[in-house]
């Protein structure tokens, strides 16, 4: 049982992804993008999509990821990318039962805190290069406390560091992760100058607790100069850490690309990077994690140790601020909560429950068939699919009204809501006929503001359409209910075509009309 129940997050998260039949937001302009780096030989720097900002710099992390998503999709189309995506999140979820494990020697901790990290992270398990910055988190995590006992693998670290550089723009995560693990080794090192010993600690421990310990030790007894050796290799595997992120086609400038994006996208209040309220499933699950935390200490009577302290001070401000980081909070410390739970309450009735029994054998029997059954070849046959839930994309929607309505001269400009923009992006092609797409770094405040009164039919919305002579609107019935009745009142727009929530207009005193390559 000890064997089967580690693996029960690893495949939640797979089935969860796998099944997953929503609109894949940042998926297709990501696609298009490696489409043209493909082509082109060379990192695209240029915007070729749009008609509002064609020809703007760009600068951008994800180029080695979107390469991969244009070769997966060339060999087995939309549903390999999804397979691959799955799978790099199950094995995320894998590496960080691999860490609860260890921290608490409990396989149940270990379950119960990857179901919990799960629920939580699940909203975000879409197929986009963040899933790369999931599975470099847990792996340099892993790393970082692996090295503790062996101080070689500090050099891990600056090579993935140089990886995550090129595959998303989240890298600088890795930074602060490595950054807490330095600073818990300088304080250390400083306590041991000054004050010649550690600090006591809180409590006197149990026998099982210290054989437990003696067997996963994270940090082992050091004297004074072992414990200044320790800091220097930390402090240099930081720079080295630092060093590597360089190591891309833009340099330094890379940076310029991560913070234009968080201040704009706080700026505009685009919701994932807004703090995490409680009206939220995210933000009801990371106050959850910061409450339980704070239980649990209670409960084990135990102080936080100096590297948990660290962990906890560095990630739970910048969770606090933005649902972006929440999954970086939940992933750092759900090692330290599956150590609390063990002491608390798991491990005597672990001990009882580990006999031989079919259950085991049930349990892998069913998460293994579950696993196949989600996978996105196999539609047609998931009982899910068959009644609870379509399997029908909004992709296909989208594509079906295009064909129908669209056909002719390849300068037609469309507007559509920012989401939809990406999927025009692959299907139309890089000829810039797309009003605005997801990447909104790359658009001025004034084009904000324009794309935000012509969605909600704010005063001028008819003048904006007019000055960018745009010929089609792509419009989603929920997301454009405030443009909808004006459009259809207009003797200006013409209802082309329809499917599911996307309509199509066309403008009646122009010939428009554009191929969509489904």
């Amino acid at each position: 049982m000890q064997q089967v129940r580690p693996m029960v997050a690893p495949v939640l998260a797979f089935v969860a992804a796998s099944m997953d039949r929503g609109y894949q937001t940042d998926f297709w302009h990501h696609l298009a993008r490696g489409r043209e780096i493909v082509r082109q030989g060379r990192v695209v720097d240029a915007d070729p999509f749009t008609f509002t900002v064609g020809g703007h710099l760009l600068r951008d992390a994800n180029w080695l990821t979107q390469v991969g998503y244009y070769r997966l999709f060339q060999w087995g189309g939309l549903p390999l990318a999804q397979f691959v995506n799955a799978t790099i999140l199950a094995a995320t979820m894998a590496v960080l039962g691999r860490l609860c494990r260890r921290a608490s020697g409990s396989s149940v901790a270990a379950m119960a805190m990857g179901v919990f990290v799960f629920l939580g992270l699940w909203q975000l398990f879409l197929i986009r290069p963040q899933t790369l910055s999931l599975l470099l988190f847990v792996l340099l995590l892993g790393v970082l406390h692996d090295a503790a006992r062996r101080p070689w693998l500090l050099w891990v670290p600056p090579v993935l560091m140089a990886l995550w550089a090129n595959v998303h723009g989240g890298f600088p995560i890795g930074l602060v992760l490595v950054g807490a693990f330095t600073l818990a080794a300088v304080i250390e090192a400083v306590q041991r100058c000054w004050m010649g010993t550690a600090p006591p600690p809180s409590r006197s421990k149990t026998r099982n607790e210290i054989d437990h310990e003696s067997k996963t030790r994270r940090t082992p007894p050091t004297d004074k100069g072992t414990a200044q050796g320790a800091a220097w290799r930390h402090v240099l595997c930081l720079a080295g850490c630092g060093g590597a992120t360089l190591i891309n086609p833009y340099g330094w400038k890379v940076y310029q690309y991560v913070g234009s994006i968080a201040h704009t996208a706080a700026a505009r209040h685009v919701e994932e990077w807004l703090p995490p309220t409680p009206d939220l499933w995210i933000g009801k699950v990371f106050w959850m994690s910061v409450v339980a935390l704070a239980l649990l200490y209670l409960a084990a009577r135990r102080r936080p140790t100096l590297r948990d302290l660290c962990l906890i001070v560095c990630f739970l401000p910048l969770a606090s601020r933005s649902m972006r980081m929440v999954a970086w909070w939940m992933l750092a410390t759900a090692p330290i909560m599956a150590s609390l739970l063990a002491a608390t309450l798991l491990r005597a009735r672990e001990a009882q429950a580990a006999r031989r029994s079919f259950v085991p054998a049930a349990l892998m029997m069913f998460l293994t068939g579950v696993s196949v059954m989600s996978l996105p070849w196999m539609d047609r046959y998931n009982p899910v699919f068959a009644g609870v839930r379509s399997a029908h994309r909004t992709e296909s929607d989208i594509r079906e009204v295009c064909e129908r309505g669209l056909g002719g001269p390849d300068e037609a400009r469309v507007f559509a809501r920012l989401e939809w923009g990406e999927y025009l992006d692959w299907s139309l092609g890089p000829t810039g006929r797309v009003f605005m797409d997801g990447r909104i770094e790359a658009y001025s405040e004034p084009q904000w503001r324009e794309y935000c009164t012509i969605t909600s039919a704010a005063k001028g919305w008819e003048q904006l359409l007019d000055g960018y002579r745009i010929d089609c609107l792509l419009l989603d019935t929920t997301y454009h209910a405030r443009l909808l009745p004006e459009i259809r009142q207009s003797k200006i727009w013409r209802q082309s075509a329809c499917a599911g929530s996307v309509v199509l207009f066309t403008r009646q005193s122009s010939e428009n009309s554009v191929a969509i390559n489904p």
